[in-house]
């Protein structure tokens, strides 16, 4: 919900536009006064076409209940009426475009190595509990002896297990 201080901020630039249009008005054949008096009335119009939209999202503007019976075209409450349909097509999106196979590993192969066994670190770390790991640390086995990482493999399988033999 806007902040009740924000909203009036927003109603006092709409008015004081408003206001100052109609003072600057009378002076709009002269350049300053034609400035300005174009300004004013670009923020007067902007302003409540801005809050006549953003309202319309959510609500019916104005409480002009009336306008949906004249006239069938007026798209007002849009989100709560498709509220289902956006979170079905934002979880689409997120599954099929920024989670997809071929986008993970677009983003593995820009990163380093490093990162990669940092991460992977991590993940293990958290999930030690809740995850059986044989199938993963033999997929990470193939993938890193294929792709020349031996040595990476061999240095953690040292340090993993002599720091199990100190901790005995």
């Amino acid at each position: 919900m806007v902040e009740k201080s924000k909203k009036k901020l927003a109603n006092g630039l709409i008015v004081g536009a408003g206001i100052g249009y109609a003072v600057v008005y009378p002076f709009h054949q002269s350049f300053t006064g034609g400035l300005l008096s174009s300004g004013l009335s670009a923020a007067l119009v902007g302003g409540l076409a801005d809050a006549f939209a953003i309202t319309g999202l959510f609500r019916v503007p104005m409480k002009l209940n009336f306008l949906k019976r004249c006239y069938s075209t007026i798209r007002t409450e849009v989100i709560p009426r498709n509220r289902e349909k956006f979170i079905s097509t934002l979880v689409n999106m997120v599954q099929d475009d920024l989670l997809s196979k071929e986008s993970l590993k677009q983003y593995l192969k820009k990163m380093e190595s490093e990162d990669i066994a940092h991460f992977v670190e991590v993940v293990i770390k958290n999930n030690l509990n809740h995850v059986k790991l044989s199938p993963y640390i033999a997929v990470i086995r193939d993938f890193s002896l294929k792709n020349g990482y031996e040595e990476h493999v061999i240095r953690f399988i040292r340090n993993f297990f002599i720091i199990k033999e100190r901790r005995v």
